[in-house]
This record gives C-alpha cells, sequence and structure tokens, in this order.
C-alpha cells in the first residue's frame, strides 16, 4: 500500500482523493486538491500549513502556480508556505489557535531572538551577545545565565 506524499493517506488506488495521482506522480484533479484543502481549513490550520508545504516540496511548481492550483492568492500560498517553514524552526507555534495567532507570535520570536541570519566568527562572540542581551529576550526568562 502507498502512502500519498501530499495528504499521507494510504491508497491503493491510482488517484487519491486528494488529487495526486500515483501514475503522473503530481497533482491531476483541481477540484479534488481544492476540496481536501477547504476540508482541512475547517479541520486544522496545522494540517492545512503542511499540506501546502507538502504541495511545495513534491510538486515544486513555485508560489505562483501553487496558488493558481489551489485557487488563492499568491500572497496568501506565500505566507503559508512560510508560516510552513517557521513550523519547523519554532514548533510552539502549534499550539496557536489560529493562523493570525501563528503569524502573530511568529512575528514576536523573529524579533525578540538573535537573528536567525547572524553569522560569528567565534564563539566568544556569540557568548557575548548572549550575555549582553539575555534579559531582553523574553523566551530566556525562565533560565538562568551562568557567566564562567
Amino acid at each position: 500500500m502507498r502512502t500519498c506524499p501530499i495528504c499521507n493517506a494510504p491508497q491503493t488506488d491510482d488517484e487519491c482523493h486528494c488529487g495526486f495521482s500515483f501514475v503522473e506522480t503530481r497533482i491531476v484533479n483541481r477540484d479534488l486538491i481544492r476540496s481536501h484543502m477547504a476540508k482541512l481549513k475547517h479541520d486544522s490550520w496545522q494540517q492545512l500549513i503542511k499540506t501546502k508545504h507538502r504541495i511545495n516540496e513534491t510538486q515544486k511548481l513555485g508560489v505562483s502556480k501553487i496558488a493558481e492550483l489551489l485557487g488563492e492568492t499568491k500572497g496568501l500560498t506565500s505566507n503559508h508556505l512560510k508560516l510552513a517553514q517557521a513550523l519547523i524552526a519554532y514548533p510552539e507555534l502549534e499550539s496557536c489557535p489560529n493562523i493570525s495567532r501563528a503569524n502573530e507570535r511568529l512575528n514576536q520570536l523573529s524579533n525578540s531572538a538573535i537573528p536567525g541570519d547572524v553569522r560569528f566568527a567565534y564563539e566568544a562572540d556569540l557568548q557575548d551577545i548572549l550575555f549582553s542581551s539575555w534579559s531582553t529576550i523574553p523566551e530566556f526568562a525562565h533560565f538562568n545565565l551562568v557567566q564562567k
């Protein structure tokens, strides 16, 4: 038995209920994928976001074509794909009750933490930054920093 790469459902047929074709290895039925996504929208925002991420990873279409496939705006698709990446980096976002709250929390995390693209040539530089900004990062408030 195969597992659909889009919806993770076990399948014995050549086409999944979400519109993915195992023969063509792509989504071939727009109506089915749109229906599947509409159901996810009402059931679980987390699964909706993760499914869009799987579509992006397996289909390699780009944001515009995924948006067209799903019948939504490019901006919405782009936001959801960014949020999908954020769920990987910040698993605590999954506890948010909806996409709006997850985006708000992501903004808080992004603005309060040390930016991910900062590179340190020496560990001492990183330690200096941590020591100087420790008290300003809310996520670190419940940890005691010990300086050696």
